[in-house]
């Protein structure tokens, strides 16, 4: 008899050991994979913003095989509905993000429109506004050459521009439709 339940607590024990491990994990695997893919998108709007990165698919076709990285980054911040995605992805708006990328993300957004609405409407443009700063700052002093001639403003939102956009988003998803733009 105590062999089965030495058994039986020796198997219960490792299965919980085992079930306990996977969530926490998974949960850091989210918050890496958010934060890759919040710097690969920085990355991505600062090589497009430079001198050097407007031309390079022109001299180095090698260089944009493959998907594009801000799409990826996109798409990987917008997969899941969980809390983290959900405020990384309302939390883009502190990037100058227009064009292809801002239809994408102005998409991903009313995809998600009842669940991000009111992470928009608690986001502080002025906080947003300096984190940008300090990634921005942070990539191009790793990255110097590379970024050479791309500032700041030309990949951060201003707070104005942040507040409008976040009025915008949370207007169009109360009501259901797209902002206009």
């Amino acid at each position: 008899m105590i062999n089965g339940w030495y058994i039986f607590g020796a198997t219960l024990l490792t299965v919980n050991l085992l079930w306990g491990q996977k969530a926490p994990r998974k949960e850091s695997t989210e918050v890496e994979d958010i934060e890759t893919a919040e710097q690969g998108f920085l990355a991505e709007l600062a090589i497009h913003s430079s001198p050097k990165g407007k031309d390079l698919c022109l001299k180095k076709s090698v260089a944009c095989v493959g998907p594009d990285r801000g799409e990826m980054a996109l798409s990987l911040i917008a997969a899941r509905s969980s809390r983290a995605s959900l405020i990384a992805l309302a939390g883009l708006v502190r990037f100058k993000v227009d064009g292809a990328y801002g239809e994408e993300y102005e998409s991903y957004v009313m995809d998600k429109r009842k669940a991000i609405r009111g992470i928009l409407l608690s986001l502080h443009p002025d906080e947003l506004r300096a984190r940008c700063s300090q990634e921005f700052a942070d990539l191009a002093r790793s990255c110097k050459s590379a970024l050479e001639g791309v500032r700041e403003e030309m990949v951060c939102a201003d707070s104005r521009s942040i507040q409008e956009r976040v009025r915008e988003l949370s207007e169009a998803a109360l009501h259901e439709k797209g902002p206009d733009r």
